[in-house]
């Protein structure tokens, strides 16, 4: 309601009484270094406000006040909030606990914990597999997503929603791997024990962009970044991998909150920081997933930090060190501030532009698609499929071998449906660039499940993430409400148009 309506619009809530708990959160949260969202906080308020009048006790078990009591937020409420009964400080917390989610309430109950394990670890195999792409610290990412289902199995049984603040932010800039992550989930979604909402997806869409594997950067010499973002793990990892994947030159020291950055000062060149910070040592404020001018802020600071200056054969380490040169040496700490104030006050040196991401219209050429009409087998249709991109030398014969392993080792796990199957390897099986192909067989594609499959796509991509917005559109193929039927029937000029006219309008 309050993306809608302001709440001093709200009839029901008392205005006053919102504002009284608001500004305590607010309290709590300056206490506890800003590792609250403002929209959140006001939404627990309002929340609160309500629940503050409704004659009703919440249960909790033992297991559960104990994990609770050693929870600052459970004293920072104690401390704001001795009007509160001892049940609405309990409801209270939870709802803290949530809107940062970086911390998990350890429940012991091993049968749920070993489903929601598992669950984690089905999710990231089907994604290996249906992606091709590569997962970095994977047995990291089973375990967050692990605690995550935790967390939202903890809440859902205490009938709390909690909303993710970046879901429109996630599906602007992760939207092919949002798109992915909830067809994977949808498609597994009788194993999830709590309701998959989009602000569900949403997170578990940021635990795996945090682990796609960076691609190869621009410069070698080593920058440090510190990383401070108290908004979560999921955050928190999603824009450590944003940073490293900037440059292949760009290391994360770690993700911290501000009260830690001491310890980190000697061994860092600046601080990535989602939060306003007061520290000596040069630091930018972006917001949690990264727009274009965050990134160009970045590559600014790196302009002051690369070592890739050479001056009467001298190298440098970074522009202030040239600049030193001709500068008062009394006159230097002064200029540095100047400077990186005129960062964080939005202006830029650098200015990153973003490569346009390619649509399945366009690299779906006429001659890479094939029609038939006579029932053949899964492995033949790929290899006949695969003829046009290994005669031009986008595939090798070795990646065609793989795509067919793969199903003889994972079964059709290539099917979607609306009787459409998309066959791919890694990279390194030999994609030689981006490209798809595509086969319609007006009978049968055969698979031992006795599977109706009319259209398989296989798809090469030498980088493991630009192909994502190429399933993406092929996924918008599979939805319920386009009839392929007609395909069928129609000669490739009208096949080509059709697919231009289905990606333009999505």
């Amino acid at each position: 309601m309050l993306k809608k309506i302001h709440y001093k619009s709200i009839e029901f809530l008392d205005v006053s009484e919102v504002e009284t708990f608001y500004s305590r959160l607010q309290q709590i949260s300056l206490k506890m270094h800003n590792e609250y969202d403002d929209y959140n906080l006001l939404a627990i308020a309002c929340l609160l406000n309500i629940v503050h009048y409704v004659d009703e006790k919440f249960d909790f078990s033992i297991l559960e006040l104990r994990d609770l009591e050693k929870t600052e937020e459970l004293h920072m409420i104690d401390k704001y909030f001795q009007d509160l009964n001892v049940h609405e400080r309990l409801y209270l917390t939870i709802h803290l606990l949530g809107s940062k989610a970086g911390s998990v309430i350890r429940l012991d109950d091993s049968q749920r914990d070993i489903q929601l394990f598992e669950l984690a670890l089905h999710l990231v195999d089907l994604f290996e597999r249906q992606t091709s792409c590569d997962i970095s610290e994977k047995n990291e990412l089973v375990n967050s997503l692990y605690m995550h289902f935790k967390l939202s199995m903890y809440y859902y049984q205490l009938s709390i929603q909690i909303s993710n603040t970046l879901l429109e932010d996630v599906k602007e800039n992760y939207g092919n791997l949002y798109q992915m992550i909830k067809n994977l989930c949808e498609s597994v979604d009788d194993e999830f024990p709590f309701i998959l909402t989009d602000s569900e997806i949403s997170y578990i869409t940021m635990h795996f962009g945090g682990h796609l594997k960076q691609v190869q950067g621009k410069f070698y010499a080593l920058i440090r970044v510190l990383i401070v973002c108290p908004s979560g793990i999921s955050t928190s990892t999603l824009l450590k991998r944003e940073v490293e994947d900037l440059y292949a030159n760009v290391t994360v020291i770690a993700a911290t909150a501000a009260e830690n950055i001491a310890q980190y000062k000697e061994n860092i060149d600046f601080i990535v920081s989602t939060i306003d910070l007061d520290t000596d040592i040069p630091w930018i404020k972006v917001n949690a997933i990264l727009t274009k001018d965050d990134k160009s802020k970045i590559a600014s600071m790196m302009s002051l930090n690369m070592q890739t200056y050479k001056l009467n054969k001298d190298n440098f380490s970074g522009l202030f060190s040239i600049i030193q040169k001709y500068v008062d040496p009394t006159q230097m700490k002064n200029l540095k501030k100047d400077v990186y104030d005129y960062f964080r006050e939005g202006n830029l040196i650098v200015d990153v532009v973003e490569e346009k991401q390619l649509r399945l219209k366009d690299i779906m050429y006429r001659d890479h698609l094939i029609r038939i009409d006579k029932d053949i087998m899964w492995d033949e249709a790929i290899r006949l499929a695969s003829v046009p991109l290994l005669k031009t030398y986008i595939i090798t014969e070795n990646y065609i071998n793989e795509m067919i392993g793969l199903v003889r080792d994972y079964g059709p796990y290539i099917v979607i449906k609306n009787r459409i199957a998309i066959a791919h390897a890694k990279t390194e099986a030999g994609a030689n660039a981006l490209g798809t192909a595509l086969l319609i067989n007006k009978k049968n594609i055969q698979f031992e499940d006795d599977l109706n499959i009319h259209y398989l796509f296989v798809i090469s991509s030498s980088n493991p993430k630009e192909h994502l917005q190429i399933l993406k559109d092929i996924s918008m193929l599979a939805s319920d409400d386009i009839d392929l039927n007609a395909l069928l029937d129609k000669n490739v000029d009208e096949i080509m148009e059709f697919i231009k006219k289905m990606v333009n309008r999505t």
